[in-house]
């Protein structure tokens, strides 16, 4: 007999009692195989900004990693652990590549005895200036931007093809043959 989880039951019984309709079952589809693909939901595509609620590492933690901005435009990095021979132990361990490699987000607690790492991810980032100004940086700062907020670049070019709609119409207009 295999065990489900509360989500998976909750996620089954809600299908069995739902009736959801054509549009709504491929809507769906099409959303979820969005998400798998592409890495994009309907929360990465709001408007509203995102904040990281405070974190609470798991209990059975042994050793924690997190990292954080300070108010003078600096980075605090915290590695911590139980005990000092605990830290020596575990961080030797993370650097396994294995769990190197997993090393992600703004929170990483290692499982004890696990090559499992628990990942609290960024919601709300800021970038650091590491290089001066230039036309290059511009153009990777102005990528990066649009790649992380799609749903805005995605309005923001809407915008720009309806004005040189506009302008070209206007242009034409005065320029054509008239009869």
């Amino acid at each position: 007999m295999t065990t489900s989880s509360t989500d998976e039951v909750r996620r089954r019984w809600s299908d069995t009692f739902q009736r959801r309709g054509i549009l709504q079952q491929t809507l769906g589809t099409v959303q979820d195989w969005i998400e798998k693909t592409f890495g994009i939901s309907l929360s990465s595509l709001s408007l509203e900004e995102r904040s990281d609620a405070p974190y609470e590492p798991p209990q059975r933690a042994s050793l924690l990693i997190a990292q954080n901005r300070t108010d003078q435009s600096g980075i605090w990095t915290l590695v911590t652990a139980r005990t000092d021979r605990a830290l020596a132990q575990e961080s030797a361990r993370l650097t396994d590549p294995l769990l190197w490699s997993q090393v992600a987000g703004r929170a990483v607690a290692l499982e004890p005895r696990e090559m499992k790492l628990q990942i609290e991810p960024i919601n709300d980032y800021r970038f650091v200036q590491t290089q001066p100004l230039s036309l290059t940086n511009l153009r990777l700062v102005a990528a990066n931007w649009m790649s992380a907020n799609i749903l805005q670049y995605a309005l923001i070019l809407l915008a720009c093809c309806v004005f040189l709609g506009i302008a070209t119409s206007l242009l034409l207009s005065r320029l054509g043959r008239r009869s």
